[in-house]
């Protein structure tokens, strides 16, 4: 019996020679980007490739005994590489 390995690769060689170049991700950006496919559809695609491109962040539960105050920071960048303009208030990167 062949190997996953090997099924794959014959597969992948089959698709090739009836599609060079075939990739699914590439054909699912041509749908999501064609002039006739409706909004649901792009959706549809890019989520798809999404799960492929970015990672997918998940909701985290943080459980404490709270016997005083506690700050919980949350970044989605490091405070250094962070360019923060403001032609008002200044904002004061040690308080982050």
């Amino acid at each position: 019996m062949p190997t996953i390995h090997s099924r794959s690769a014959a597969l992948v060689t089959m698709l090739h020679a009836e599609f060079k170049n075939y990739h699914p991700l590439l054909s699912i950006a041509r749908i999501a980007h064609h002039e006739d496919a409706d909004l649901r559809l792009q959706f549809e695609c890019h989520k798809t490739i999404a799960k492929y491109i970015e990672a997918e962040l998940k909701s985290v539960e943080v459980k404490s005994d709270v016997r005083e105050d506690k700050v919980v920071r949350v970044s989605l960048f490091d405070v250094e590489d962070a360019e923060i303009k403001s032609t008002s208030t200044p904002i004061a990167l040690s308080n982050w």
